[in-house]
């Protein structure tokens, strides 16, 4: 060093900060992180090899359809769609070019746009499936679930080996409610191709809400050696546990899907309802809380809330996480339900009548808050309005032992439980 002169900071060697890469990140993220380099780099060669193409032949479609598609790949949705309307300016017959304009006027909200192209590339080659499935994305954006259908059952005829056409086809027949083709569909894209996450994840969700919790568990746990780090899957892997009554087992995937991801609002409050069944309550109303701290919007967080702050015996507290649960929510009919039978039992008789009303306005074919309402206006001497509650009960039919209270009631006022209710006069 030359006297007098400031020291410098000794720059690292490339194997020294490498290997202090390494230290950091391990072997995988270093790889991932080249890889991603790597791709991005192979991209922007590219793109630049399509404009020197089109600039020395600017009246060349292809060239300019290339362009658009590796420009929207990249994100350029405004330079892609300049590409692609110059393309089919050129050659209006050309329906890759179309189709692909289709995809981008869609990703930039233009619905209307994006249906006119995807249309009329189906008009120059109605054998170009995947035309069809594109179709079929924006009309199930729009939730035009029939017109989806359609458009994706005509790519498969075309095209029957398409993963994602079997996945896109299985959510809209599942949103419709077919659940049992659904089920086929997504089976059928997990089976081209082994890999495809999400069809996996809707196919083990969707067994489970049908009632196959084992056909379920088979697929989330393959879904988790695919891909270990998914929170979503570890949290609907513990739902199917916990349906089974494994709750040790729900409660460990629970905390892995909250390990992966802190503000999974869902996991937490499964988290919570576990812990119930184990007869955890602080635990419980401590990832309630956590749950409602991440999603306050989500009312049936403060409604699990307050069963378990009853359960523990704070009523008011509990009366308090109900009333949030039916602000956020007034066709919350369980919560309304809850709410009427904890102010009854703290001896609020007239705002418990009000909340079983509100129960049974928001839900009529709910037998439980006429059950509530039925007692109390028979503690107060109104028997018609008590006759009446118990005898809708019976007509909604749903619960076998409040009917067979309703029943007993019915015959203690002197009345054939058999017998209709005689409509009201005019």
């Amino acid at each position: 060093m030359v006297d007098g002169a400031a020291p410098t900071a000794p720059i690292l060697g490339p194997v020294i900060r490498a290997f202090l890469l390494l230290l950091l990140l391990g072997w995988p993220a270093i790889a991932a992180a080249q890889t991603r380099a790597a791709a991005q780099t192979r991209a922007a060669a590219q793109i630049e090899a399509y404009r020197e193409a089109v600039q020395r032949a600017p009246g060349n479609a292809a060239a300019r359809l290339d362009l658009g598609v590796a420009l929207m790949r990249q994100g350029d949705l405004a330079g892609a769609t300049r590409q692609l309307r110059e393309a089919i300016r050129l050659d209006p017959h050309n329906a890759f070019a179309h189709n692909y304009l289709g995809n981008a006027l869609y990703f930039q909200k233009n619905v209307a746009g994006a249906l006119k192209q995807h249309r009329e590339a189906i008009r120059l080659d109605s054998s170009f499936a995947q035309a069809h499935s594109d179709l079929g994305a924006v009309l199930f954006g729009l939730r035009h679930l029939e017109g989806a259908i359609r458009a994706y059952r005509r790519a498969l005829r075309l095209d029957p080996a398409t993963a994602r056409t079997h996945y896109n086809l299985g959510m809209a027949l599942e949103m419709k409610g077919e659940g049992a083709e659904a089920v086929h569909h997504y089976r059928q894209a997990v089976g081209r191709d082994s890999s495809h996450v999400a069809s996996r994840l809707h196919l083990a969700t969707l067994l489970a809400e049908l009632g196959d919790l084992d056909g379920a568990l088979v697929e989330y746990r393959v879904l988790l050696r695919l891909d270990p780090g998914n929170a979503d899957a570890h949290n609907n892997c513990g739902f199917a546990l916990f349906l089974k009554r494994d709750f040790d087992g729900a409660l460990g995937a629970y905390r892995e899907a909250i390990r992966l991801d802190p503000g999974h609002d869902r996991a937490h409050m499964n988290l919570g309802r576990a812990l119930v069944e184990k007869g955890d309550l602080d635990g419980a109303i401590e990832a309630y809380r956590r749950a409602m701290a991440i999603d306050p919007r989500r009312s049936i967080i403060p409604y699990h809330l307050g069963l378990a702050l009853k359960e523990q015996g704070d009523y008011q507290a509990a009366i308090d996480a109900f009333g949030q649960a039916v602000l956020l929510d007034r066709t919350n009919a369980e919560a309304y339900n809850s709410l009427g039978a904890t102010l009854y039992e703290e001896g609020a008789v007239t705002e418990a009548v009000a909340a079983y009303k509100l129960a049974i306005q928001a839900k009529p074919a709910f037998a439980s808050p006429r059950q509530g309402l039925a007692a109390i206006l028979t503690e107060q001497g109104d028997r018609e309005g008590a006759l009446h509650q118990y005898r809708e009960i019976l007509r909604i039919g749903d619960d076998y032992y409040l009917q067979a209270v309703a029943k007993k009631m019915i015959r203690a006022m002197g009345e054939d439980p058999e017998e209709l209710e005689k409509p009201a006069e005019p």
